[in-house]
Order: C-alpha cells, then structure tokens, then sequence
C-alpha cells in the first residue's frame, strides 16, 4: 500500500493536509474499484448470462476506465481535476444505464434512480461545494428524466415517486453541502490559527533576539564607557 500511494502521489510535500487525506483515500477507493468492477462484470455475464456490451457493460467499464484515467490525473499533482472526473464520470456512466438500460420490474427505474445518492456522498467526500451543487442538479435531472420516459408507471406513480425522490434528494444534499461548508470552514480557521502561531513564533523569536542584541550593546556601552573613565583618567595623571 506504501508503494501505491507513493508511486500515484510522488511528492506530498506540494499538497496541503487536507488534500493529502482526500488523495490517499482516493487511491485506496480506486484502487479497490479496478480489482472489484471486472470481477463483477465476469461475473454477470457467466452467472446472469448478460450480453458482453450491453448498457450494464458499458456502465462498468466507464467506471474502470474513469478511476484509471483520475488515478494517472492525480499522479501528475491535480487532485481536483481527478477527484472531479472520478465522480462526473462515474455518474454519466450510470445516468447512461439508468436512461437507456432495461428493468426486470417496471418499479425498477424508481429503486435505481436511489443509488444515484452515492455519487452525492462521492462528491462530498472528494469534491468542492459547486461540484455536489452540480452533482445534486444531474441527480434531480437524470432521476425526473428517467421517470417521466419510463413506459411500465402509471402517471400518479410517476408524479408520487418523483416528489418522494425530490423531498428525499433535497435532505440529502443539504446535509452534505453543509458538512462540506463545515469541513472548510473548520480548516480554513486552523489554517489562519497555524500561520497566526508561526507568527507568533516569529515574533518571539525575533523579539529575542532584539533583547539580546541590546543587551550585547549596553554590556559594550558599559565597556567603552569603562575604558573612556580610564583613558581620561591616565591622561589627566599625564598632565599633572
């Protein structure tokens, strides 16, 4: 685990502690999705028997290749461009299933549309305040999208499971638009107290510094002002 998250983040020192956390976990996320994702796939088409490139398929290599393309992303130093492709991408990827895609059950396109929170809670994790804004909007959009195309619901069905999903979507978001707001809020003041303690520090320093440097200066004063009473002193021995 050392050597992966040295070989993908090669210089920690550039990134502050916050995005250092987000990059590490990252990482371990994607990491965890490549080796899982293919062997669901494998899996879906040998057990379920379900077409090599169907929607479904699609969707799963979509994910792959977007947790590839943000692990290298995040190796050259931009950790919001590859937090930000990780989720967008991964939730075009789904919207493309869920718009497109074929439901045993007609309730199907209603119990889906719910796994589109995750992307949400992706967004949260990884991304920036205007990202979950953007998340939440594609969320709502995709969801009345695939609700108001689907063929097998009834209208007042469709109208009740798009206001549940609304009311439930709006919860969601809140909460975590507020924790994201809270967490750089809360980093930002530690920020401004850590430099304001370097400060501090700084000053310290230098005010010592200052007290010694005066302290060398009246020990010379005190020096020169013996030697002058000398000096004077032999020369009015002279004179006499």
């Amino acid at each position: 685990m050392t050597r992966l998250l040295s070989f993908f983040i090669p210089d920690p020192d550039k990134y502050s502690f916050d995005i250092y956390i987000k990059s590490k976990t990252l990482i371990v996320f994607s990491s965890i999705i490549i080796l899982v994702v293919p062997i669901l796939w494998i899996l879906l088409i040998t057990v379920l028997k379900i077409p090599l490139f169907s929607i479904l398929s699609i969707f799963l290599i979509i994910v792959i290749a977007a947790n590839i393309v943000s692990l290298f992303i995040m190796k050259r130093g931009h950790y919001n461009a590859a937090a930000n492709i990780f989720v967008l991408t991964s939730l075009c990827g789904f919207s493309f299933y869920l718009l497109f895609g074929s439901f045993k059950f007609h309730e199907g396109a209603i119990v889906s549309g719910y796994h589109l929170f995750i992307f949400i809670i992706f967004s949260t994790l990884f991304c920036t305040r205007l990202i979950n804004l953007i998340v939440s909007f594609c969320v709502l959009a995709v969801q009345s999208t695939s609700l108001i195309t689907s063929t097998g619901l009834s209208s007042g069905m469709k109208t009740m499971a798009l206001i549940n999903f609304s009311f439930e979507l709006l919860i969601v978001s809140s909460i975590c638009y507020l924790i994201i707001s809270i967490t750089e809020t809360t980093l930002h003041r530690l920020k401004e107290e850590a430099e304001n303690k370097e400060t501090l520090e700084r000053t310290k320093k230098l005010l010592s510094s200052i007290s010694e440097i005066s302290k060398r200066l009246a020990d010379s004063s005190s020096v020169m002002s013996n030697t002058t009473d000398t000096f004077s002193f032999n020369a009015q021995s002279q004179a006499a």
